[in-house]
């Protein structure tokens, strides 16, 4: 269903170019010939001819995506790719997936996948694929197929497709790799203030929450109404919580109660269990520059960062670069990936 006689379809085939951007062309010409077809009765609900839509342009993507592993140095030549094939999968119009197989005697098995690849809410889903627990023997394939498959990850990544839980599998990158883990129960601040009618007066309400990271905040008034909208939060290097009203007329002859839920993340037993376990392979933890932030001066002399994320009851790491992989580092440090292991919250 593509005529390749359109100008820019031509240029996203034949030009050469990234998986990133070839990414962007066609998902803007598969957006754009879906807008035009919805428009029209005879296509809106006709779910078989849209899903065979989806497929054409993300068939092309996958061509691609092929072309980019095999012009590659460490993938071209690798026993890896000789087992490699990639196929367009799906049920519905809304969702389409792109495999990358491994092909045996047998039987074939999916590594891994592309799902929703034409869409912002694109994602990469490790099927087959190492992990903490399974690696090394345990797993499918032989070491010396992990740096072509780590490559084939490597260039997704920059054309923005990433994994999203670091349980999934290891060949992901250590820089912002985020996971839940478990926070201490959290804790309640007030401060309730009556506030009367002088305009020209400042509304603010302070509450002191010392060390605590804040997960979420709100200011109601008398009757429950959430005004919190209509001031904004700061925080002070002691600790201050500080909500300071912008419209102030809607707040007059109220009493506003703000209500700050912070949590402790000086003493979570993640954190104390990695202080422990760098501290038994002679690395000494120590804090970071910011707040709920800390540091792993590693012995190959580069550091590895751990902060602390309240909202979202997390924990990110942070490594000088983007494209060493949760893999690479933990066979360096075998700790780290015990770490890991204990801390990640099993979903």
């Amino acid at each position: 269903m593509l005529n390749f006689k359109e100008k820019d379809l031509r240029a996203a085939v034949e030009t050469p170019q990234s998986i990133g951007d070839t990414r962007q062309a066609l998902t803007d010409l598969y957006h754009q010939r879906l807008n035009y077809l919805s428009g029209k009765a005879q296509w809106t609900t006709n779910d078989q001819a849209l899903f065979e839509l989806n497929c054409s342009y993300s068939r092309l993507l996958l061509d691609r995506i092929w072309e980019a592993y095999t012009d590659n140095d460490t993938i071209k030549d690798s026993e890896l790719l000789d087992h490699t094939w990639l196929q367009v999968r799906g049920s519905t119009s809304n969702w389409v997936s792109l495999d990358v197989n491994y092909a045996t005697e047998d039987h074939n098995t999916t590594l891994f996948s592309i799902q929703q690849p034409l869409t912002e809410r694109a994602v990469l889903a490790a099927h087959n694929l190492p992990t903490l627990t399974k690696k090394g023997d345990e797993f499918m394939l032989p070491e010396s197929d992990y740096e072509p498959l780590i490559q084939m990850i490597k260039l997704l990544y920059k054309a923005d497709y990433r994994f999203t839980s670091a349980r999934e599998t290891i060949l992901q990158p250590v820089n912002n790799l985020t996971f839940p883990v478990v926070f201490n129960q959290p804790k309640n601040f007030t401060a309730t203030e009556q506030v009367g009618t002088n305009v020209n007066k400042l509304i603010h309400l302070d509450t002191q929450i010392g060390r605590y990271d804040v997960r979420s905040f709100k200011v109601v008034d008398e009757d429950g109404n959430n005004v919190t909208k209509e001031g904004k939060p700061q925080i002070s290097a002691s600790g201050l919580f500080t909500w300071k009203a912008e419209n102030i007329a809607p707040l007059l002859d109220h009493e506003l109660t703000l209500t700050v839920v912070g949590v402790e993340t000086e003493s979570l037993p993640s954190l104390d269990k990695l202080f422990i376990s760098a501290a038994n392979n002679s690395i000494l933890m120590k804090t970071g520059d910011t707040m709920s932030s800390y540091r792993l001066e590693l012995p190959n002399k580069k550091t590895l960062g751990v902060s602390v994320d309240a909202r979202s009851e997390s924990l990110v790491l942070h490594y000088p670069d983007d494209e060493t992989q949760v893999y690479e580092l933990i066979k360096q440090y075998p700790f780290l990936g015990e770490w890991l292991n204990d801390v990640i919250i099993k979903k």
